[in-house]
């Protein structure tokens, strides 16, 4: 990854899968970041986490 930013390409942070957190968005259209968690697991309050702070990095690349 090193390689790739010294050559200008951005790298964003990764966002980890989970079926649990992932699989009503599509049935229910509403993306997972904007959903408010039915229940509040550590591991979807830090994949809302990641989600937020990717949405961030790249605003900031774009100069939004």
């Amino acid at each position: 990854m090193t390689g790739l930013e010294h050559r200008g390409c951005k790298i964003f942070p990764l966002v980890r899968n989970n079926g649990t957190v992932f699989g009503s968005a599509p049935v229910d259209g509403i993306p997972v970041v904007l959903t408010q968690p039915k229940f509040y697991q550590t591991t979807y309050r830090k994949i809302i986490s990641e989600l937020e702070e990717l949405g961030e990095k790249f605003l900031t690349s774009i100069g939004l």
